[in-house]
């Protein structure tokens, strides 16, 4: 529990400060495959797999010293024939979870209150100035007040396509969501692509094409991650930079 995970973590750091030099690093923020140990792992959790080796080795090391209760339910997927992401799914559930709009399983929508107002003459007040700010709008519309769940419902008709889908169109490189993914995400989609057209297709090389930032990644802080893939494919894989290309956009050429 986290009683025992801070206690064990403070004599740690106790320790290390009594024996390491001045100046030394004696903390540093858990990466996120630790933190879903420390966080999301409980006694139903039956295993975790992980596909990279290296992760997989820095998990049971961290287990074995704050959580050894999980460490034989850590196993490395070693690949079979399909990537560990295909295999359960998880990258169509990602691509769900960073859509703009979330569809819910029932057809609904999702609705997120970003204030609790449990104070009824508040309330009363939102509602008034609610309603005086709309008094001005010719179009018919109904104001149902608060639900259970603090939400104020409201219905408008619409008579026109909004200003802003006549006027604007949606972004090019986000395609209206607002954000992209950061290079270090796009850079595991791409090796992961990369083992999946190896498992279909016998080619002498990989050849990645992506933006610029991806691909200093890759030569930099990604360099283990994709030199590693490498041996786990037995094939050379070489990188070249699309300067037209956005942060999300990239390709893996067989030749």
């Amino acid at each position: 529990n986290d009683i025992d995970y801070l206690t064990k973590l403070w004599a740690d750091l106790t320790a290390k400060s009594g024996a390491l030099p001045v100046p030394s690093p004696i903390y540093q923020d858990l990466s996120l495959a630790q933190r879903v140990l420390r966080d999301m792992v409980t006694e139903e959790t039956a295993r975790i797999l992980v596909d990279s080796r290296e992760t997989h080795q820095k998990m049971q090391e961290f287990a074995r010293q704050y959580t050894q209760a999980i460490v034989d339910r850590i196993a490395h997927y070693s690949g079979g024939e399909r990537p560990l992401f295909d295999l359960h799914g998880v990258e169509d559930e990602i691509e769900k979870a960073l859509a703009r709009r979330v569809d819910l399983k029932s057809g609904g929508y999702l609705i997120i209150d970003f204030i609790d107002m449990e104070n009824v003459d508040h309330r009363a007040a939102v509602l008034a100035e609610f309603s005086k700010a709309l008094a001005r709008d010719r179009t018919r519309l109904t104001v149902n007040g608060f639900t259970q769940l603090g939400l104020v419902e409201m219905t408008r008709k619409r008579t026109r396509e909004s200003l802003a889908h006549v006027l604007c169109e949606p972004c090019a490189t986000c395609t209206g969501r607002g954000e992209i993914k950061t290079a270090q995400t796009v850079c595991y989609e791409i090796l992961r692509e990369v083992v999946r057209e190896s498992k279909q297709f016998s080619a002498r090389e990989f050849r990645i094409l992506a933006s610029q930032s991806v691909i200093d990644l890759f030569l930099d802080e990604e360099s283990q991650s994709l030199a590693q893939l490498g041996d786990f494919i037995g094939k050379p894989i070489s990188l070249q930079v699309e300067t037209l290309y956005t942060q999300e956009q990239y390709d893996v050429i067989l030749i």
